[in-house]
């Protein structure tokens, strides 16, 4: 006999079908967690926690995005729908120029990439579960992924494959420091 679980199910969970972002966004015992929560392409729901480290990585890039832009967004934690319907992918950083955004459903994920989409790795993170999510953003509209490596190193990825520079931003720093004060 199966236990009961000892942890509360979201009132949106059902096992005749997988979960659409929707019903994650209004499920009150998914509300503030500490977790970035994404639905792969399954329809189900994965959270991954963040690390002090990860979050700086990410503030590094937004700031150093919005010197760099001249008048583009720059988001974090953007909620795409690029997954053919269940899945839902977060990127930690993303730009556009603001035009991009004219006309979009500000309720819903968005259906395609803006056209830069960063990801601030994590030593969990597998290669095939990066690769699937470049993948995702490259075909779905980004023009440039970009990945930051737990050390700050940075990859510049577009349909060509990697890139020594950024064709976008071509003034984006190839490593990240950490400056805290330390």
């Amino acid at each position: 006999m199966t236990a009961e679980p000892t942890f509360p199910i979201p009132d949106c969970w059902s096992a005749s079908q997988p979960l659409t972002w929707e019903e994650l966004c209004a499920d009150p015992s998914l509300q503030d967690l500490p977790y970035r929560i994404e639905l792969n392409e399954k329809g189900i729901v994965e959270m991954s926690p963040t690390s002090p480290r990860h979050q700086h990585f990410g503030r590094i890039i937004q700031k150093k995005l919005d010197e760099l832009s001249g008048g583009g967004e720059v988001l974090l934690e953007l909620s795409l729908d690029i997954g053919g319907g269940n899945e839902t992918r977060v990127p930690d950083v993303t730009w556009a120029p603001k035009d991009w955004f004219r006309g979009r459903d500000l309720n819903h994920p968005y259906p395609e990439a803006p056209p830069l989409c960063v990801e601030v790795l994590s030593p969990a993170n597998t290669k095939a579960e990066i690769g699937h999510k470049v993948a995702l953003y490259l075909e779905h509209g980004a023009e440039e992924v970009w990945l930051c490596s737990w050390e700050g190193e940075m990859t510049f990825l577009n349909p060509e494959g990697a890139q020594e520079r950024s064709r976008l931003f071509p003034g984006f720093p190839a490593k990240l420091v950490l400056d805290l004060g330390n």
